[in-house]
């Protein structure tokens, strides 16, 4: 009974883990995949494209991770919804980390005001972020590689270069005695 209570925790500390990484890796391939939305939607701003071109280029043109949101968002937009409750379901489909662009392309829509300084900051900002992950996924790569290196070259170095002076040296002192 203990071995079952045992094996059924493992296997749901297994399933946790597996969801939690897949869901990190999604949300760093949103990440990455951001600035280069924000900028697309800048380039149809300097286009002079309306909110509705915006989101039809972006579902056109964004990075995989995030073109299905934008897809999703542009046939609720279809159908019929206005196009606050459209970039409202595109922000809780993508999540919290395209927010900021989906404010700004709200307050472009309900305001009216111009928004081509603000959306040049957001890419600034998600580049920087972009970058920081970047450096973070560099710096953690020797820690990665630690366990493949001890297990791999150390047993390698031993058997070249160590196991030949201990037979030389062992040698030497056979023969000196």
């Amino acid at each position: 009974m203990m071995l079952l209570v045992g094996a059924l925790a493992v296997v749901l500390w297994t399933l946790r883990r597996r969801r939690r990484s897949r869901a990190r890796r999604l949300r760093l391939a949103l990440l990455h995949a951001l600035p280069d939305t924000i900028d697309i939607v800048a380039a149809g701003l300097r286009a002079g494209c309306s909110n509705s071109d915006l989101l039809r280029l972006a579902a056109r043109s964004a990075p995989e991770p995030l073109k299905a949101h934008f897809v999703a968002a542009i046939r609720q937009f279809d159908d019929g919804a206005r196009m606050g409750e459209a970039l409202s379901s595109l922000a809780r489909s993508a999540g919290p980390d395209v927010e900021p662009l989906v404010s700004v392309l709200r307050d472009g829509d309900h305001l009216g005001i111009p928004i081509d300084e603000r959306i040049a900051r957001l890419s600034t900002d998600a580049r920087a972020t972009r970058r920081r992950l970047s450096e973070a996924s560099a710096r953690e790569l020797p820690v990665r590689l630690t366990l493949p290196i001890v297990t791999c070259i150390l047993p390698s170095f031993v058997a070249i270069v160590i196991v030949p002076v201990l037979i030389g040296t062992l040698a030497d002192l056979r023969s000196n005695f």
